[in-house]
């Protein structure tokens, strides 16, 4: 058994294997819908209002 953390930003949008199936090197085992992501200035926007405690309209 293998623990998975994600690096990517997105929603999981189909699983590809099934439970305790046997995978190997290269499978893959899921897809991300990164369509449904913030984009960049939205970030940036929302570091923005952390930082200065003002709202940031964009």
């Amino acid at each position: 058994m293998v623990s998975l953390a994600p690096d990517v930003t997105g929603l999981v949008d189909r699983v590809a294997v099934a439970d305790n199936a046997v995978v190997r090197k290269g499978d893959v085992l899921f897809t991300v819908d990164r369509s449904r992501r913030p984009s960049r200035s939205r970030i940036r926007a929302a570091c923005l209002e952390l930082m200065t405690g003002k709202t940031v309209q964009l």
